[in-house]
C-alpha cells in the first residue's frame, strides 16, 4: 500500500473510531448498557492509540529514531482525541465529561 493510502487510512480510522464515540447512542438508559459503553471506551481508544501510532510512525519515518517517541506521540494523539470527543459530546445531546479521560 502506498504511503498516502496508509495516511488516510489511519487518519479515517481515528476519526471514525472518535464518531462512533460520538454518536453512538444507548439503547437504553439501564446502568447495564451505561456501564458497557462505559467499557467499550476502553476498546475504541485502545484501537485508536494502534491508529496513532501506526500514523506516528507513518509521519515522521525516518525522522524519529527512538521507538519509544512513538509511542509518546500516539499516547498523546489519543488522549487529544478522547479530549475532543467529551468536548463535542455535548453539541449532540450526549454528557461529556473531561473526567472521562482519566
Amino acid at each position: 500500500m502506498r504511503r498516502y493510502s496508509q495516511l488516510l487510512l489511519a487518519t479515517l480510522t481515528i476519526l471514525l473510531l472518535a464518531a462512533l464515540v460520538i454518536l453512538l447512542e444507548i439503547p437504553e438508559r439501564t446502568r447495564f448498557w451505561f456501564e458497557l459503553f462505559t467499557a467499550g471506551h476502553t476498546l475504541v481508544f485502545g484501537l485508536c492509540a494502534l491508529a496513532c501510532l501506526w500514523l506516528s510512525q507513518l509521519v515522521a519515518r525516518g525522522r524519529i529514531h527512538f521507538r519509544l517517541s512513538h509511542y509518546i506521540i500516539a499516547f498523546f494523539l489519543a488522549v487529544l482525541v478522547g479530549g475532543a470527543t467529551e468536548i463535542i459530546q455535548p453539541f449532540v445531546g450526549r454528557d461529556g465529561e473531561l473526567s472521562d479521560l482519566y
